[in-house]
């Protein structure tokens, strides 16, 4: 496969490049194929019928789901949290404490704004 990475890109290693689907060997059909399953994945995550998503969205699992929706047609690793270093984020081993957290951040703010928002409102009367 020809990678020829845009200015700030992350590198993939070999053992990531393994994980190609088969069929891609050029970075632009690898683009191409990425933003087609976003845009399905967009599709399939507004669906009414994907009760799922919307009640683990802020949770590891919602977000490994949501990564997996995001790739499955590009990735075999799609759904999977990295396991070589880079140079973004946090450490691989990290990855899932911290994600774990972050959403636990997110739903305390979430039912801190919920409260204050119910509190306005009957103080409003």
């Amino acid at each position: 496969m020809n990678l020829i990475y845009p200015p700030g890109a992350t590198p993939l290693d070999p053992n990531e490049i393994d994980g190609l689907i088969p069929n891609i060997r050029l970075q632009s059909k690898l683009n191409t194929r990425e933003d087609d399953n976003i845009i399905r994945c967009r599709r399939w995550a507004h669906s009414s019928r994907n009760r799922r998503l919307r009640n683990d969205l802020l949770s590891v699992a919602g977000i490994k789901l949501l990564h997996q929706k995001v790739f499955n047609e590009v990735w075999k690793w799609a759904g999977s949290f990295r396991l070589t270093e880079k140079n973004i984020g946090v450490l691989a081993y990290q990855i899932t404490p911290q994600l774990h957290n972050l959403c636990e951040d997110v739903q305390a703010r979430k039912s801190c704004l919920l409260s204050v928002f119910f509190y306005r409102v009957s103080r409003s009367d």
